[in-house]
């Protein structure tokens, strides 16, 4: 399992500790595809959210060139299950976008679901 063989990086370890929202970047980190030159989960809250507006501007205009180009629906959902105000963002072809939008609950419901699964809780 590719949470279990993720357990033994340190950071992961204390991200799954952290309860939901740690779960969630656990499991995202753990599942993402390996590279020759590996990313690293940035633990500075500043740095991170400075990363996370960059690479969601640069995912925004990819999904708005695809959609131009290649004519397809295509969207980006960005969640945060587990805090209070749960974040929840989807950006890209608008009428996929829309239903996307609207499924907001039953999404964030299975998605909390399958991390608490996975992690055994």
């Amino acid at each position: 399992d590719i949470i279990k063989t993720a357990m033994s990086d340190e950071v992961t370890k204390q991200l799954a500790a952290a309860g939901p929202v740690g779960m969630a970047a656990a499991a995202a980190i753990a599942s993402s595809k390996k590279r020759k030159r590996p990313h690293s989960f940035e633990t500075n809250p500043s740095v991170r959210k400075r990363h996370q507006n960059r690479l969601l501007r640069k995912l925004r205009q990819t999904i708005d060139e695809f959609a131009t180009r290649v004519g397809q629906q295509a969207v980006v959902l960005v969640a945060t299950p587990g805090k209070p105000n749960t974040s929840y963002r989807v950006f890209g072809a608008k009428p996929l976008e829309d239903v996307v939008r609207n499924l907001r609950c039953m999404i964030m419901e299975e998605l909390e679901n399958a991390l608490a699964q996975q992690f055994g809780t």
